[in-house]
């Protein structure tokens, strides 16, 4: 039996779900809809899940709603590695002027150090990737260069295109509306020590 592991790109995972205009789908129940896409393979097991994200340093109300989500996730026996964001200066096309924005840091580099250091552990064969970001290939190839035998597959969220990852992995999953539908969090979660619930714009 092949066991798998998964690493979620979390923000690029968010952009999907975001753009489906229905905020009832950042509720979503990762670990339910890993198992989801999973389910016709019967030679398979789930191993490990990894959600990589950053938490919000700009908007305490959206860093609140996605530490809450995180530790529905955490719960639900998903591992999450952060990585931060980080002010930059941008100038505008149009009016040239400089301004400061947030950046995303460490994400993709994360992913692709934790892809290689499950490679080397050799406790599972077969990898999903849930992402279209790109910037993935080196890591990718890497593994399959040195670990041969292992299986790597890109899942990509749904509006998402990645014709680069899909030409650099052995199989393509492509997530559907119905299995967001499907995977989604009750609204009230109950933890060890408290009942978190989905936030209210979320429903």
């Amino acid at each position: 039996m092949r066991k798998s592991v998964f690493f979620i790109d979390g923000y690029n995972l968010y952009h999907s779900l975001k753009n489906l205009n229905n905020p009832k789908y950042k509720w979503l129940d990762i670990k339910a809809l890993v198992s989801r896409l999973t389910k016709n393979r019967s030679n398979e097991e789930i191993g490990t899940i990894l959600y990589f994200t950053a938490k919000s340093p700009w908007s305490i109300s959206k860093r609140t709603k996605h530490e809450t989500y995180i530790k529905a996730l955490i719960h639900s026996g998903i591992e999450t590695i952060l990585g931060k964001f980080q002010k930059v200066k941008r100038k505008c096309r149009k009016c040239h002027k400089t301004y400061t924005t947030y950046e995303e840091k460490y994400t993709d580099v994360n992913i692709g150090v934790q892809m290689y250091r499950e490679a080397s552990k050799k406790k599972h064969d077969k990898f999903y990737l849930i992402s279209a970001d790109s910037d993935l290939i080196p890591a990718i190839n890497a593994i399959k260069k040195d670990f041969p035998e292992i299986k790597i597959g890109v899942v990509l969220p749904l509006g998402h295109k990645s014709y680069d990852l899909i030409n650099n992995c052995d199989f393509v999953i492509y997530i559907k509306k119905a299995d967001y539908n499907k995977s989604l969090f009750p609204e009230k979660i109950s933890l060890p020590n408290e009942i978190i619930e989905c936030p209210v714009d979320w429903k």
